[in-house]
């Protein structure tokens, strides 16, 4: 009896009648027991974390305990996960910013040592290419999540009408580089994260990428970037990734009222965007189209609501693929978010020569 114990802390604990309901916010999940007065004392006890044999020490001054019955008692709420042996590891000085987010984990990915997967999942390297309606959402997201290393990648300047839908810019940045005013900005937010912002443009030959990766090996891409577009950008970045062996986000954007999340590419492991691009066009017949003109405003639209919930959208999926513990929404498809009605329509698509065209190359 010397452990450490105390009562489940995801547990909400209420009675009805003869019946004590342990509802486990944690597992989801509610746990219906025979209330006696032993399990009262127990519980009525294990305020703070008690020895085995205190507790037994404390209950049996206030009424008489048969050891075996304690004992059977405690195993069997020990076993049904009402009763936890106290494994709490302190949080250290620079994890408390974090502490909600750590018990999130916890409860998220049903982990008993959060601390360790904050750390797991945020230190990394991430590159942000294009700090607009999609990358300024995703940036703050991961800049208040704690990830140690962000490069911003961008060189527009911030214009009036990005005001309304793209986060941390205001009037008095209109003409300044976005990267540089989002840089400062999120360093306010949180200056234990190392952000390093580029005024550069992204071209195909991905040479601002291998820029970067000089400093500080690359964990990961998120590509935000719009021009010429998302589909012709993230052509140059899956060929640059499957070189270098770098997994990649591809980014969401905007059409009508939906907004358009991208997937996650890991090479060899998932199709490449490649395999999107050839399964989409031959889905649709579009090798047989021609286009005459593009609708001068077919993206143009869009509010800051749709922006944000893409975000979060994709950072969740950043979360899940750092962590080992999920699949991503977005493995191995895409998705159309309707912002009228929230529902989700997906196009899948399979590995297919995306993998031989990029080793050819």
């Amino acid at each position: 009896m010397n452990k450490k114990i105390i009562l489940n802390p995801f547990c909400k604990i209420e009675q009805k009648k003869e019946i004590l309901y342990f509802n486990d916010y944690k597992k989801r999940k509610i746990i219906k027991i025979k209330n006696n007065d032993l399990i009262q004392k127990i519980i009525k006890e294990l305020t703070k974390p008690l020895f085995i044999g205190d507790l037994y020490t404390n209950i049996s001054k206030e009424m008489t305990i048969d050891v075996s019955q304690f004992n059977k008692i405690m195993n069997h709420l020990t076993e049904l996960n009402i009763l936890q042996y106290d494994t709490t590891i302190p949080l250290s000085p620079e994890m408390e910013v974090y502490a909600r987010q750590i018990e999130f984990w916890e409860s998220f990915f049903s982990v008993e040592n959060g601390q360790e997967l904050q750390e797991k999942i945020t230190n990394k390297h991430l590159v942000i290419i294009g700090s607009g309606g999609l990358g300024s959402w995703i940036s703050l997201y991961l800049t208040q999540m704690g990830f140690k290393y962000l490069s911003i990648v961008d060189f527009d300047k911030v214009e009036i009408s990005n005001l309304s839908r793209q986060v941390l810019f205001n009037f008095k940045d209109i003409g300044e580089n976005k990267v540089e005013v989002l840089k400062s900005r999120l360093s306010e937010i949180n200056p234990k994260v190392n952000i390093q912002s580029y005024n550069s443009e992204l071209r195909e030959d991905c040479n601002i990428l291998y820029k970067i990766a000089e400093n500080n090996k690359i964990d990961m891409i998120v590509n935000c970037a719009d021009e010429p577009s998302v589909v012709e950008t993230s052509k140059w970045i899956n060929h640059y990734c499957y070189k270098n062996n770098i997994p990649f986000l591809v980014g969401g954007g905007y059409s009508g009222h939906s907004s358009k999340i991208g997937t996650i590419i890991i090479p060899g492991k998932t199709p490449s965007w490649i395999d999107y691009i050839h399964s989409t066009s031959m889905q649709e017949n579009f090798s047989d189209f021609q286009v005459i003109k593009e609708a001068d405003a077919k993206y143009k639209g869009v509010i800051n609501l749709t922006a944000s919930l893409t975000a979060i959208i994709q950072t969740m999926d950043i979360i899940k693929f750092f962590s080992g513990l999920k699949m991503p929404l977005m493995h191995s498809r895409t998705s159309e978010f309707n912002i009228d009605n929230f529902e989700m329509e997906y196009t899948y698509f399979e590995k297919g020569l995306g993998d031989s065209i990029e080793k050819d190359i």
